[in-house]
């Protein structure tokens, strides 16, 4: 059981490090962790599930999101979302993290003494620091932490425990159920065209979470395009053929692509609302406009409403209900890893609430499970914790390894980067140090030293680790294999238009039919009903 302690903000240690001579015995008791046993009671209290209050939707950057989606149509090549957001948003957060590796404990993760001795121990560290206890575990691990702390009699120190569920084991869950909603729908050929196959069978099953994210966003900047494009009649051939002439730098002067020809009067209109969202989407780009001043943009407003309308329209036909609903879970996706980089609590409760009916329809039980008494436990914090309420809020419960406003990450994700990796590197215990006691011991205690000097090191020799103020999502050369990967997809789509309105559930690739006992397009559904059953 490998465990970290995150500091926020940061601090360092700038006291000499003395060269001493100690023995094996010494050092595995300066590292080590007293091993408490524990057994679950033969008749455990039962928990109790309650009903969940609903978690208001905070979301600020609404318009943001819409400006970004309506300026493919009419303007491209841009920024994708991860580079535009980390490039617009701004705002105040706690500090850069520091990441403190603790003493290893010797046996089995998934063992309940364990996990009772890791929450005792976490205890202990808390009483010491005047601190209320926070520990976060993914799934496996949360539910028998889960089942200890319930059982615990009233009066023991670890009912002050206040336990997470990791959010980033949580997401990789939750795009294993969107692979699974969209298993014979044509997706899986739709990614083939701009990644490998073995890449994607990884990429559906949640796995590989960064390719997943970009190509689901790929696709999902892709369905808007066609939808858009049918509001405002503009040619997707145009679109295709402007993109190849476009000039990589974004100006307010560009070349608009729209067909004129139409002459329906509500089309029009929208497409004049269109043009003016463009020019906000520059000028926010360009840091001509604040925030503050288009957050109740009319026309955006307009345009959102519009879209909405179109959604429900097409949400008669099974197929395009399907892909819709797709959009939709691409959505929650990205409601929470916003949650996530920008440390807003609410925003995180509300997005995981929104998880909740797939994981049910898609049968992610154990997910579906803990998640719900994750948050069934959140909102009693305010009551029962109101001064770990008060840190959550102000964006205490995400790690910034980083020093920007759009840069956190759950607890889990910081532990998978910073120990996991240092473990299982070249050079690491497992390949090369070795995993006996003394050389765990001597390799977690030594690091706070060796980062010490290699500080040092930098500052003698005037190098130093810097993180770009350009997010990689915004450089010229990720824009142009964006923008050439959406064409792609564009391109494929074209042939193979999910919005068709067609009474049938159709895969748009192969053109086989479902029967009418397949009810994919209603997930959403299927998994309300099951969870308030």
């Amino acid at each position: 059981m490998g465990i970290i302690a995150t500091v926020t903000p940061g601090i360092t240690f700038k006291e000499p490090v003395p060269r001493i001579d100690t023995t094996p015995e010494q050092i595995i008791k300066s590292g080590k962790i007293e091993i408490k046993f524990h057994k679950l009671p033969a008749e455990m209290h039962r928990f109790n599930l309650k009903e969940l209050r609903r978690m208001n939707n905070n979301d600020r950057t609404k318009t943001l999101e819409t400006l970004l989606k309506i300026s493919w149509p009419l303007h491209s090549p841009r920024v994708s979302w991860s580079g535009f957001m980390q490039t617009v948003q701004e705002g105040p957060y706690p500090g850069e993290s520091s990441i403190h590796f603790l003493p290893m404990i010797d046996l089995n993760p998934s063992d309940i003494s364990c996990i009772f001795s890791t929450l005792s121990f976490i205890c202990k560290e808390a009483n010491r620091l005047q601190v209320t206890p926070s520990i976060t575990f993914d799934q496996p691990l949360y539910w028998k932490a889960l089942m200890i702390l319930h059982n615990e009699p009233r009066e023991s120190p670890l009912k002050s425990v206040v336990l997470r569920l990791g959010g980033f084991h949580m997401q990789m869950s939750f795009l294993g159920c969107i692979g699974h909603t969209m298993q014979s729908s044509g997706l899986y050929e739709l990614l083939e065209n701009i990644y490998a196959s073995n890449t994607i069978e990884h990429m559906m099953s949640g796995k590989s979470v960064s390719r997943a994210v970009r190509g689901h966003s790929i696709i999902d900047c892709a369905l808007y395009i066609m939808l858009l494009s049918k509001m405002i009649d503009v040619s997707l051939l145009g679109i295709e053929a402007s993109t190849d002439e476009n000039v990589n730098e974004v100006n307010a002067e560009d070349k608009e692509v729209i067909d004129t020809s139409s002459t329906e009067q509500n089309k029009s209109s929208l497409k004049a609302e269109f043009e003016s969202a463009l020019q906000t989407f520059l000028e926010i780009l360009h840091n001509k406009t604040s925030l503050e001043n288009i957050q109740n943009h009319e026309n955006v407003e307009d345009i959102y409403q519009s879209i909405k309308n179109e959604f429900e329209r097409l949400s008669k036909y099974p197929t395009a209900k399907l892909w819709i609903q797709y959009m939709d879970m691409i959505k929650i996706m990205k409601l929470f890893i916003k949650a996530e980089r920008t440390g807003d609590w609410f925003l995180h409760l509300h997005a995981v609430q929104e998880m909740l009916p797939f994981f049910a329809a898609t049968g992610h039980n154990l997910y579906l499970k803990s998640a719900y008494c994750y948050l069934q436990q959140m909102q009693t914090l305010e009551t029962e914790y109101p001064d770990m309420y008060s840190k959550f809020c102000e964006g205490y419960h995400v790690v910034r390894r980083s020093n920007r406003y759009w840069a956190g990450i759950s607890t889990d994700l910081a532990i998978e980067q910073t120990l996991m990796r240092s473990v299982k590197t070249s050079g690491g215990m497992t390949r090369g140090k070795g995993m006996t006691e003394v050389q765990r011991a001597k390799s977690l205690l030594s690091m706070p030293a060796c980062s010490s000097i290699n500080s040092a090191m930098q500052t003698v020799e005037n190098l130093h680790y810097t993180t770009s103020e350009q997010h990689k999502e915004s450089t010229k050369s990720r824009q142009e294999r964006d923008n050439k990967d959406v064409l792609t997809i564009l391109s494929y789509l074209r042939e193979r238009n999910p919005f068709s309105e067609s009474l049938d559930l159709r895969n748009i690739e192969t053109g086989v039919t479902a029967t009418d006992e397949v009810n994919v397009h209603n997930t959403e559904l299927v998994g309300k009903k099951s969870l308030n059953r």
